[in-house]
């Protein structure tokens, strides 16, 4: 059992599995309130995480399997808990190089690790402020080398991580000023490694380069072309001519150049109602968790719509 010891803290754990819980293709009949999606080549897969909906009597802490090609539902994993590959309100989620998946299990205040058949691996983190540890975590994001970047919303950082948990550095403070975050909430990576992070609270998209230096910020409360209203950017995605894709709540996809210009958006309720998460493949396709309406979808590259799979 690996243990990092963390910067003026008492430290943290990763803990390795000691079963496995592999992807269940019977216990799963539909999905309520998706909040991430990632799309996997090699499984021809969308893996997306699925909420607890309030007045709701059943379980739906889970990660949910479709195909990436037709959205038909493949499998799932996980259920409603605190032990190992159980959930409490999954939200981000992502993939390294080899497959394996990494969720933020945001109720437990962790990370979880699974390889690609779903069984569970590791998981680190536990509520608080030290290094390692979370407070009301949401996105997720792997870079090119296998690191783990985690949006820490309620203390207003990004935290990263190696692929065993291992904490290896922070950025961000609370504020308004450059390279501070009012409840953060996703983050994404270019093909340079510059992170964009969407400062929610604070109505902008704010990008940094692979050492964590603040190069800009874009973003205003306006409703109008480059704003993100009164309820501010939730889902960001960066697509292979690294473009930058931003989602606001009020049904709007908007997308931006490198250096935070307003390119278009894409605006029907066909397309973005109330999203949070989305994932752009290789071939430019984008995968929406559209929360509120119980939808994840897939649009192509101009923003035809492909398929949807909804909970019925």
């Amino acid at each position: 059992m690996p243990t990092h010891q963390a910067a003026a803290c008492s430290g943290f754990q990763a803990f390795l599995n000691s079963g496995s819980q592999a992807l269940d293709n019977t216990s799963f009949t539909r999905m309520l309130r998706p909040w991430d999606v990632v799309q996997v080549d090699s499984r021809s897969s969308v893996f997306a995480t699925s909420q607890f909906q309030a007045g709701s009597s059943t379980d739906y802490h889970t990660v949910v399997e479709l195909s990436s090609t037709s959205g038909t539902r493949l499998s799932n994993f996980g259920s409603s808990g605190t032990g190992d590959g159980e959930f409490n309100n999954p939200q981000g989620i992502d993939t390294d190089s080899t497959d394996n998946i990494y969720v933020v299990d945001n109720g437990n205040s962790r990370i979880q690790k699974f390889n690609g058949g779903g069984a569970f691996q590791l998981k680190w983190g536990s509520a608080g402020t030290c290094d390692g540890e979370l407070s009301n975590p949401h996105g997720l994001e792997v870079n090119s080398t296998d690191q783990i970047y985690v949006v820490d919303s309620d203390n207003s950082r990004i935290q990263q991580f190696d692929a065993t948990g291992g904490y290896l550095a922070k950025f961000g403070t609370s504020g308004t000023g450059n390279s501070q975050f009012d409840s953060p909430r996703d983050i994404a990576f270019d093909s340079s490694g510059n992170i964009y992070v969407t400062d929610t609270d604070n109505f902008r998209v704010q990008k940094f380069n692979s050492a964590h230096t603040f190069q800009l910020a874009f973003g205003t409360t306006t409703t109008g072309n480059g704003g993100f209203g009164t309820l501010g950017p939730y889902g960001v995605a960066v697509d292979p001519s690294d473009r930058i894709y931003v989602f606001t709540p009020n049904n709007r996809l908007q997308r931006f150049n490198a250096t935070g210009g307003f390119i278009d958006e894409w605006g029907t309720t066909e397309i973005s109602p109330q999203s949070n998460g989305l994932h752009i493949d290789s071939s430019g396709n984008v995968y929406m968790a559209q929360t509120n309406a119980a939808t994840v979808a897939r649009s192509n590259s101009t923003g035809t719509l492909d398929w949807r799979f909804r909970s019925t």
